[in-house]
């Protein structure tokens, strides 16, 4: 009876060696980005499972954007991360064209800071987010921008300032299965006194897949209430009374 039960301890301790093999063996290779959910959510082509952008408009009429994208990589046209179009050139009202520059704040790849680059393609400043020598490995990453924009040229509508923001841009290549936005004001406009719309679809179009509310915290809350298809996007108007912060209309 000892001899059995010294063997059936033998057993579990190679088994416990062999199991621990095993999992040290599945680490990822050189050069590749470990997914960040299971491979059973990666059915279907490769999307955007969430857009979202946070945006804060200030006293002095600067903005501070913080924007976060879900996608599901396969590989196909998401290799390395993904690219972002950011409107530089802006039209005020009368068709006076300004440049208004941009401050990148951060980079992340699931929370953690990523390499990219910018190159200027005249209206739009194009910010590629991967490193070039690394691969993705199938999976769903988050990705997260946060830039500034300082500077902002007024747009008067009727007496009140404006925030005109196309949250998602129309020139995304994969369904946008929801988009939302989130505007925090300056300090001093009364809730009462805003106005918001929302825009959904192609660029010009006027659809109403959306809805929206003012939160406890006084902040304009968008979202969409059905998916977005390739090209189309969702674009956001908020209106509070005239001096306290102005914005720009998108050219």
């Amino acid at each position: 009876m000892r001899r059995k039960w010294i063997r059936l301890a033998a057993v579990a301790v190679l088994c416990w060696i062999f199991g621990s093999y095993q999992v040290r063996s599945q680490t990822y290779p050189a050069g590749t980005s470990a997914p960040s959910t299971k491979p059973a959510r990666l059915a279907g082509p490769e999307r955007i499972l969430r857009f979202h952008s946070e945006i804060a408009v200030h006293d002095d009429s600067s903005l501070t954007v913080t924007e976060s994208i879900r996608v599901v990589a396969l590989g196909k046209a998401i290799r390395r991360g993904i690219c972002w179009a950011l409107p530089v050139r802006y039209r005020k009202k009368g068709d006076t064209k300004v440049v208004v520059p941009f401050e990148v704040v951060a980079v992340l790849k699931n929370g953690e800071l990523e390499s990219y680059h910018i190159v200027n393609q005249g209206r739009y400043n194009r910010l590629y987010i991967g490193r070039k020598d690394v691969l993705l490995r199938p999976g769903v990453y988050t990705y997260t921008l946060v830039y500034r924009m300082s500077e902002q040229p007024a747009a008067p509508n009727e007496g009140n300032d404006e925030l005109y923001w196309d949250v998602t841009g129309n020139d995304w290549t994969f369904e946008i299965a929801q988009a939302s936005a989130r505007v925090k004001l300056p300090k001093d406009v009364v809730a009462d006194k805003v106005r918001y719309i929302a825009y959904t679809g192609p660029k010009g179009a006027k659809g109403k897949a959306w809805r929206g509310k003012i939160d406890q915290g006084g902040r304009v809350c968008f979202t969409t209430t059905s998916k977005l298809g390739i090209g189309e996007g969702l674009t956001i108007s908020v209106t509070w009374p005239d001096g306290s912060a102005t914005q720009p209309g998108k050219e």
